[in-house]
């Protein structure tokens, strides 16, 4: 039972480590609970190599935060970003980037299935401007949610005058 136990758990460990990039791992210095990293200056300057950006500048930046951050373990990413100071713009830009990043391809295979609905056969002549409209309107739906139909009314009656002159 043992021997199946940990088999099973060497699978799951060794899915986990397949699911998840490993891009993911350069930025683990800047979690607050791994800013003691031993490698946390060579993982930044993996991230800094990566995404084109100056290796000092993100560096010097990224020890003074630390000194005044004050490691907080139990803070979240979005919190610590919005604790970087406004001039630390290469550690904001990396964090920034840390944020949009997605963790699983999940996202990526849900708009690739709804592309699908979007294109079918009968819609191959579609441009890319409003492929690319559709295709927003079907991943982002909560924003269309959220929009006013009364405003989105008022705003279309505002705009130029659509009549034409039949006579």
């Amino acid at each position: 039972m043992r021997a199946e136990y940990y088999a099973l758990l060497d699978r799951l460990s060794e899915e986990v480590k397949q699911r998840y990039p490993k891009k993911l791992q350069m930025f683990s210095p800047l979690q607050p609970s791994n800013m003691d990293m031993v490698d946390a200056v060579d993982q930044l300057s993996k991230v800094a190599a990566t995404y084109e950006m100056n290796e000092e500048r993100l560096i010097a930046q990224w020890r003074l935060f630390r000194q005044t951050c004050g490691r907080q373990s139990d803070i979240s990413l979005s919190a610590t970003y919005l604790k970087v100071p406004r001039e630390h713009e290469a550690l904001r830009a990396a964090y920034q980037i840390l944020l949009t990043l997605p963790v699983t391809s999940a996202s990526v295979e849900r708009s690739f299935s709804k592309l699908s609905h979007i294109k079918s056969k009968l819609r191959t002549t579609m441009s890319q401007e409003r492929l690319e409209a559709l295709m927003l309107c079907a991943v982002e739906k909560y924003l269309l949610k959220a929009l006013s139909t009364e405003g989105l009314v008022a705003q279309f009656a505002a705009g130029a005058d659509r009549r034409l002159d039949l006579g």
